[in-house]
């Protein structure tokens, strides 16, 4: 639901997900395994969604199979799954740092 202060172009189309949809959860951790994944494993994700289960497992190479186990603990073809949406994986929490109060603000 829209709150009377956000913002909106009434030229675009807006959509507002509820945590439980089921594309909103695919999206959701495709965009948590690109972030565990790093910098240069993410195209990873992109490849095995677009891509058939045997040919995303024939191209992957050794390291970028290693480095799916090591980093996510689950095999290549659970990842697939994971990221066709087909699955979901009990992936880490986001870590957050929360600022620190010292009290030195003035009363």
């Amino acid at each position: 639901m829209l709150e009377p202060d956000d913002e909106f172009f009434p030229d675009r189309v807006a959509y507002i997900y509820r945590a439980n949809s089921l594309y909103n959860r695919r999206f959701e951790q495709r965009r948590r395994l690109k972030e565990l994944l790093g910098k240069r494993l993410r195209p990873l994700v992109e490849a095995a969604k677009r891509r058939t289960k045997t040919l995303f497992l024939d191209l992957l190479t050794r390291d970028e199979a290693d480095a799916i186990r090591r980093v996510l603990t689950v095999e290549p073809a659970v990842f697939w799954r994971a990221c066709k949406g087909r699955t979901f994986l009990d992936l880490p929490p986001r870590l957050v740092q929360r600022e620190l109060d010292f009290g030195l603000e003035e009363p």
